[in-house]
């Protein structure tokens, strides 16, 4: 597929897309991966790489007071790249789930022509007891979440 964008001789050349229907839980300290990754193989070392994720379901579990926050990194075969610090914040004064959907874009020049992945991973900063979910479906939202990654290359 290739279509102009803006007249200037840039194109689309490809658009990839993956989504997860799980849901990856932590209360670790480190980066988690969300389940979900998608690989590209960009035509031209001049490519551009459009990453636009959508971390759905974002969701706290607060016991007691606390505060929780999303962190979002996108990773290119295992090396950060973006970091998009407190997305989602969530205050308790007790027992609470509360929850989010995030969407970002990031734009890379990889400069390859070999197979790239691109992952979404997150962390929850923390003050007080609490642990988070992405992909999560609590009973009292009513929505279905289905966290995804797109890549889009652009001609360079």
């Amino acid at each position: 597929m290739s279509v102009s964008i803006y007249g200037n001789g840039q194109a689309v050349i490809q658009v990839v897309n993956a989504t997860t229907s799980s849901t990856t839980a932590t209360t670790s300290t480190s980066f988690v991966t969300t389940g979900f990754s998608a690989s590209i193989t960009p035509q031209s070392t001049t490519s551009k790489i459009l990453v636009i994720t959508s971390l759905q379901g974002i969701l706290s579990q607060i016991s007691g007071t606390g505060y929780l926050y999303a962190i979002e990194q996108i990773t290119r075969n295992g090396t950060s790249i973006a970091v998009f610090d407190q997305i989602s914040g969530f205050v308790s004064g007790g027992n609470v789930a509360s929850g989010s959907n995030n969407s970002f874009t990031f734009l890379d020049s990889p400069a390859t022509t070999s197979a790239i992945t691109y992952t979404c991973q997150y962390i929850f900063g923390r003050i007080g007891g609490s642990s988070g979910s992405v992909g999560d479906a609590d009973s009292n939202i009513a929505t279905t979440n289905t966290p995804s990654i797109t890549l889009i290359e652009i001609a360079g």
